[in-house]
């Protein structure tokens, strides 16, 4: 498994642990326990950690590792666009969390369009990946594959 790929996962966890406690911290004021105690941005860092934090990149990193390269496809290409996006998702996270407390809309805008960007990037290197696959399946000698 790639090392850019191990830190995504990794960093995909610790940002889901941080957005689950927030939501058990939300939880638990909402039955009763400790009334007052979780501040009022917790709910939107609560969602930036667990759908851009955990999830998008998790998507990517294991979408990273797992789809098929092409021959001779540049492996520095990939490790290249998955760091920038573990740290474009990361700061966009903290960024928008941020904007959040402070109730910046252009630092929420700012960490969203980070996140946007990190992904776009690691889909315009997958995209070949996923061609290259499609394409490999065909053979010479058997008929072209329906379209899909």
């Amino acid at each position: 498994m790639p090392a850019v790929t191990v830190w995504l996962v990794r960093a995909s966890l610790a940002q889901f642990l941080a957005g689950a406690t927030l939501g058990a911290l939300m939880l638990a004021t909402k039955g009763g326990a400790g009334a007052g105690l979780v501040p009022v941005w917790a709910f939107p860092a609560h969602l930036e950690a667990m759908t851009y934090g955990y999830l998008i990149q998790m998507v990517l990193g294991v979408a990273l590792w797992i789809l098929p390269r092409r021959p001779g496809q540049d492996r520095e290409a990939s490790a290249w666009a998955g760091w920038i996006a573990l740290g474009a998702l990361n700061g966009g996270v903290v960024a928008a969390a941020t904007g959040a407390a402070l109730r910046s809309e252009w630092l929420v805008a700012a960490g969203r369009t980070a996140a946007l960007v990190a992904t776009a990037l690691v889909a315009a290197v997958l995209v070949p990946r996923v061609r290259a696959y499609r394409l490999a399946l065909r053979t010479p000698s058997s008929p072209p594959a329906p379209p899909t």
